[in-house]
């Protein structure tokens, strides 16, 4: 029997988060040189995405919803996709500089991904001062999460042989009809209920597993109280989502984020990732981040396993809760707090622990699945979310054009006006920073106070 490209359970969620003001998508900005035969073309850059789509067959695949929900949309291959829709020219009639580059891009993530296709895009921007472009990069949380992004970037965009496309899960030419999805959904669903009943019946009779339950409870108190119970206090990030985005970014060697991090016994890159991001919050909400009980980040975690299809790969992703210790004036006592937080999650595998919580009540019912969504997404749960993604390491370049710099960018949340997406790529290191416009409208303080607080902790080092 055929088996079907389904959107997986975390990537319906994910699907369901875009509504009203939000969108979607994920991004990457790509800036480069100059071409060493001239301007980087439309033409070539289409030519060059179309020849190494098939390592990813979701990039030629749309959604197609099933009737009454009775399960998760199914990615279907689009038999109108042509890369000149995905592919195209986001000039903007003179010359870009670094801030006018920063408009566009804000203006860009605020554009939805059209559903009736493949959820991606590249805009062709340019061109640069130097006579260098810029790849706008956006594609949809649900096709692809930082890592998955990363791996497309890196293997359709940038130069290099790229690995040899694996055969993928089957999938409709076009879309099947209203009546094939709902009895192919209704199958699905039926199938697995039957496959959670059974799992059930046989965790009931194995005392290995009653023992594994037993464990996973005992330890389950301490992960709630770690990265659940909200906050007392009111983030200052926390308002309902307007359209407008301001967008910034910041980019280090990575050499600066490896001196720090060496210089302090346990401490890791992301351990300074949040330390630089809580020293530029202190600097753009107040020195004690608008906050008398402090401020919290959410910390995906990446739960992907070795040796993954990279081209039907799903969201996974789990998360951690960290105080960014924004109460401690001297940076590197902050620094050495968020590093035993982060060590102490890591030490009783929180991030594991709240994966199955969620998954387990997913299985349980559809209701306490969606109470879940809500509560884990609270404002007082955490006010900021802060990613860090590595990427492709050496001298990088698309179509001979050298690649000066990568960011990455991702969505803001209903009441989570501010995103930081971190990246390590070509020996450099990126902060990308997105914000609700209505509020945050001026990023370069928070920018700023980002590069302060690693000059800081450089001088520890």
């Amino acid at each position: 029997m055929r088996r079907l490209d389904r959107l997986s359970d975390e990537d319906a969620r994910i699907l369901r988060l875009e509504a009203g003001a939000i969108r979607g998508h994920t991004c990457k900005v790509v800036v480069t040189g100059p071409a060493p035969n001239g301007e980087l073309r439309l033409s070539g850059l289409r030519s060059h995405v179309a020849a190494r789509l098939d390592r990813f067959p979701r990039l030629r695949r749309r959604l197609a919803p099933t009737p009454l929900r009775v399960a998760n949309p199914i990615w279907v291959d689009d038999p109108a996709f042509e890369v000149g829709r995905h592919v195209v020219d986001g000039s903007v009639g003179q010359t870009v500089d670094a801030r006018r580059l920063r408009h566009v891009v804000a203006g860009l993530m605020t554009q939805r991904l059209e559903r009736d296709r493949p959820l991606w895009r590249i805009d062709l921007v340019g061109p640069l001062e130097d006579g260098g472009v810029a790849l706008v990069v956006r594609l949809h949380h649900c096709l692809a999460d930082g890592m998955t992004a990363m791996r497309i970037v890196s293997e359709v965009i940038l130069d290099g042989d790229p690995p040899e496309a694996r055969p993928a899960e089957s999938a409709f030419v076009g879309a099947p009809g209203a009546s094939a999805l709902f009895a192919i959904g209704a199958r699905d669903r039926i199938g697995g209920a039957a496959a959670v009943a059974w799992r059930g019946a046989r965790m009931a009779a194995s005392r290995d597993a009653w023992g594994g339950a037993v464990g996973t409870a005992r330890r389950m108190p301490g992960t709630l109280r770690r990265e659940l119970l909200p906050g007392s206090a009111r983030s200052p990030l926390d308002a309902i989502a307007s359209p407008g985005r301001a967008v910034a970014f910041v980019s280090r060697p990575f050499e600066d984020l490896h001196r720090v991090a060496k210089a302090f016994p346990g401490v890791k890159i992301n351990d300074v990732v949040l330390a630089a991001v809580a020293g530029g919050l202190r600097e753009s909400l107040g020195r004690d981040g608008g906050l008398e009980g402090g401020l919290r980040a959410k910390v995906p975690v990446s739960l992907h396993r070795a040796g993954e299809a990279a081209g039907t790969a799903s969201n996974r992703d789990s998360f951690m809760v960290v105080d960014l210790a924004l109460q401690e004036s001297d940076p590197r006592a902050r620094l050495e707090a968020i590093s035993a937080a982060t060590q102490d999650r890591k030490r009783h595998h929180d991030a594991e622990e709240i994966d199955a919580l969620l998954h387990d009540l997913g299985h349980l019912s559809r209701p306490l699945e969606r109470l879940a969504e809500r509560w884990v997404a609270r404002p007082r749960l955490f006010a900021v979310n802060v990613s860090n993604v590595p990427g492709p390491v050496g001298p990088l370049s698309v179509l001979g054009a050298p690649v000066r710099e990568m960011h990455s960018l991702a969505e803001v949340a209903n009441r989570h006006a501010l995103r930081v997406s971190a990246l390590s790529s070509g020996g450099k290191f990126s902060f990308g920073l997105c914000a609700d416009a209505a509020v945050m409208a001026d990023l370069d303080p928070l920018a700023w106070g980002i590069e302060r607080e690693l000059d800081e902790l450089l001088g520890h080092a």
